[in-house]
């Protein structure tokens, strides 16, 4: 389902932002001229990857400097998270996200 996003602005290009969609934290990044959007929790311990940073094309972990690929949400060597589709319209941004993981962000309280 496609979901409209309050951004307050354009992010800049490395910036990282947390947003909540029908309950479920997202962290929206841009690189370059493009914006990503990943599932806002490290499967590791727990931290908030839109408090991490932004490095050529991956977001790194704020925590223990793991790196997740903005196109897919891969890391190397260990658990992904989910990455959702991102358009930008003329209304605003939007994020494909898929039932699933809203129905697994109702059965977890993350902020």
């Amino acid at each position: 389902m496609w979901c409209k996003l309050s951004l307050q602005d354009d992010l800049d290009p490395g910036e990282v932002v947390r947003v909540k969609v029908q309950g479920l934290g997202v962290a929206i990044a841009r690189h370059k001229d493009r914006l990503y959007a990943l599932e806002d929790r490290c499967p590791h311990a727990g931290a908030l990857l839109s408090t991490g940073t932004v490095v050529d094309g991956r977001i790194v972990c704020p925590w223990h400097g793991r790196e997740f690929e903005l196109a897919s949400g891969s890391c190397e060597g260990f658990v992904g998270v989910r990455s959702f589709a991102v358009d930008q319209r003329a209304d605003g941004v939007y994020v494909l996200i898929d039932p699933q993981a809203l129905a697994q962000a109702g059965n977890t309280s993350g902020s």
